[in-house]
C-alpha cells in the first residue's frame, strides 16, 4: 500500500484568512479614499491668511481703562507682562443654596466667560496688564472684530492660550462671522498642530473644511 503523498508547501493555509485581509484593505482605502479627497479639496481651496496686513503695527487698540494704544506697544507690553494664565480652566465657587452648601462650577459673563471659566472683572485685569489672548477676547465681545482679529493673531506661540486664539480668528472670525472659511482653513490647522489633543481643535477644523466645501455647519 502506498504512503499518502506530502501536501505542497503552503497548502495549508486556510483561504479565508487571505480573502479577509484583502476585505480589510478594500475598506480601508474606501474609508481613506474620501477623506484625502475632502482634505485635498480644502487645501487647493486654501488661502494662506496674509498675517501682515491683518496685524497692522499701527492699528489703535482700545484697553479696558480707555488708553487707546497702537497693537505695536500691545505686543512690546505682553512680552514684559506676567506669565499669562491657562483662561481654560475652571473656576471653583462656593454657592449657598436653600437647604444645603455645595461647591460647583459657577461662571460669569456672557458665553466666552463660561468656556473660558473666568469672570469679566478678571478677564480685564488680564487685559490691561498686557495679556494679549484676554484683551483679543474683549474687543470681540464689543464687536470690534478688526481689533479681535489683529490680538488674536498676536499670540505668542508661548501662550497656553495659542491654539485658541488661532481658532478663535480661524472659525469664529474669519469662517464664521465674515464667511471666509479658505482664508481660516490655514489657522485652525495651526490650532491642532498646537493642540491636537483637543477635541474643539478637531471639531473647528471640520466646522471651517464644512465652511470651505460649501456645507452649512455651525
Amino acid at each position: 500500500m502506498r504512503a499518502n503523498a506530502t501536501p505542497p508547501s503552503g497548502s495549508g493555509r486556510d483561504p479565508r484568512r487571505g480573502r479577509g485581509l484583502r476585505a480589510l484593505l478594500v475598506l480601508a482605502v474606501a474609508v481613506a479614499a474620501p477623506i484625502l479627497a475632502v482634505m485635498i479639496a480644502v487645501n487647493v481651496r486654501a488661502v494662506r491668511t496674509d498675517l501682515a496686513r491683518l496685524t497692522d503695527p499701527d492699528l489703535p487698540i482700545s484697553l479696558p481703562d480707555g488708553e487707546v494704544v497702537p497693537l505695536r506697544e500691545l505686543v512690546e507690553r505682553s512680552a514684559t507682562a506676567p506669565a499669562p494664565e491657562d483662561s481654560s480652566r475652571v473656576v471653583r465657587t462656593r454657592v449657598d443654596l436653600p437647604n444645603r452648601t455645595s461647591t460647583r462650577p459657577r461662571f460669569e459673563g456672557n458665553p466666552d466667560a463660561l468656556r473660558a471659566g473666568e469672570s469679566g472683572g478678571r478677564r480685564r485685569e488680564r487685559a490691561q496688564a498686557g495679556d494679549l489672548f484676554a484683551l483679543a477676547e474683549i474687543q470681540r465681545e464689543e464687536g470690534r472684530t478688526d481689533e479681535a482679529l489683529a490680538l488674536y493673531l498676536s499670540v505668542p506661540r508661548s501662550h497656553p492660550n495659542y491654539a485658541l486664539a488661532r481658532r478663535r480668528a480661524g472659525w469664529h472670525i474669519l469662517a464664521d462671522e465674515r464667511g471666509q472659511p479658505e482664508r481660516g482653513v490655514p489657522l485652525v490647522q495651526e490650532a491642532l498642530l498646537a493642540d491636537p489633543f483637543s477635541g474643539n481643535s478637531w471639531q473647528d477644523l471640520a466646522r471651517v473644511y464644512g465652511r470651505a466645501l460649501g456645507v452649512p455647519v455651525r
